[in-house]
């Protein structure tokens, strides 16, 4: 965006691209691939080795299927169960419902323009419009790319066969029932992945973001330095998308069976508290970045420690390393807000005395917008190590 804005203005030697370009783009997540990814998921703890198996062993179901009862174009089961399966039930269960319903609907909206529509020519410009709004979807809304497909593909084989239509149209509609009901088997029976399986990688994701992200931001507020935006904005790049992960895996946990919920309740209330610690993180960030705040103190450096104490036991408890963890002291907490107290009677004192723009009411405004953001934090904090701990209590009770 910055090369099309320099490009853009009416200058006759361009400004060189600055360092913000190579900045931003390291904020690009980026994957290394090495042959070294293929063999380490060569077992049946891998997710991908897991789908990888279970689209083969659906295809070839599907295949037997096809040739068993000679299909003409049995190919299309195979095109079923491959646009459907998904590494996760919840998503193949969704491709499912919208292959299904987009194909019927899609049949009976072709039926009626075969039946009304004789005009080739106006045929062929209808055929054009559904192939055109298919693609178009194709990667956004894979229930509308269906249903303009279907009668896409029913105009189609009526221009190449136009006696056997019928056939056609039975044929689709058999042919995509296999295959999503191939499709649903297979995600439900062959080596199935479950979220909770997978939930708690995302939630230790979701804390060790946090802590880093809680560590970049507060070092300030106990040093005079200058802001370096560049750390915090990865920081904070590397939350909302942990924080994105655990919420998407929490809403595919809920469209599975329920007896594959397990920790349901506890998982709700950890993505809920997790977004209202990112509210406050970020305010805590905006405060320091617009320069709203300029009283950097030692006070809340033991407030500070004792917040991501309540990270760090989090992270032990999730991870299973559950050494000699150390408890939080609130007392700093209550050290932190006297002082603010102590300011808030020192500027009434001041009313009283008939000064009222002092230092003491600009660093009392200041002050109670940061202590406020950081008695929050270390509260959330405080409730996540709470439900971490029922959450690993309720699935050890399972286990």
């Amino acid at each position: 965006v910055q090369r099309f804005h320099i490009h853009s203005r009416y200058q006759v030697k361009p400004e060189k691209v600055g360092n913000e370009i190579k900045a931003y783009s390291e904020q690009i997540a980026s994957d290394d691939w090495k042959l070294q990814l293929l063999f380490s998921n060569l077992h049946f703890n891998s997710n991908t080795f897991r789908h990888a198996l279970r689209v083969s062993l659906a295809l070839l179901l599907g295949f037997i299927v096809a040739t068993f009862f000679k299909l003409d174009r049995g190919y299309w089961i195979l095109l079923t169960i491959v646009v459907i399966l998904k590494p996760a039930y919840a998503l193949s269960k969704k491709r499912n419902s919208d292959r299904l319903i987009g194909t019927l609907a899609g049949i009976i909206i072709g039926m009626f323009i075969l039946l009304f529509i004789k005009n080739s020519t106006l045929l062929l410009a209808v055929m054009i419009f559904f192939m055109a709004g298919s693609y178009m979807f194709i990667r956004t809304n894979y229930f509308m790319s269906v249903l303009l497909m279907t009668p896409y593909l029913l105009i189609f084989f009526q221009f190449l066969y136009p006696a056997n239509i019928r056939e056609l149209m039975l044929e689709r509609v058999a042919d995509t029932i296999i295959g999503s009901g191939i499709a649903f088997l297979a995600s439900l029976f062959l080596v199935p992945a479950w979220e909770r399986s997978n939930i708690k990688m995302y939630m230790i994701k979701m804390l060790e973001a946090n802590e880093k992200y809680y560590e970049v931001i507060a070092a300030y507020f106990t040093q005079h330095s200058k802001i370096e935006k560049h750390p915090v904005k990865i920081a904070r790049r590397e939350v909302l998308i942990a924080l994105a992960n655990v919420s998407d895996a929490f809403n595919r946990m809920l469209s599975e069976p329920k007896r594959h919920r397990q920790g349901e309740k506890n998982i709700h209330n950890f993505v809920v508290i997790n977004h209202t610690l990112i509210a406050h993180l970020t305010t805590l960030s905006y405060l320091l970045q617009t320069g709203k705040y300029k009283w950097s103190t030692q006070h809340f450096l033991p407030v500070i420690e004792n917040t991501a104490l309540y990270f760090k036991n989090a992270l032990n408890i999730l991870s299973m390393e559950k050494g000699r963890m150390l408890l939080p002291d609130s007392s700093a907490l209550r050290k932190m807000n006297k002082n603010v107290n102590l300011l808030l009677e020192k500027r009434k004192a001041e009313i009283a005395e008939g000064k009222l723009e002092t230092t003491t009411k600009k660093e009392l405004v200041e002050t109670k917008s940061v202590t406020d953001q950081f008695n929050y934090i270390f509260s959330d904090a405080a409730v996540i190590y709470t439900l971490s701990k029922e959450y690993d209590r309720e699935m050890m009770l399972i286990k």
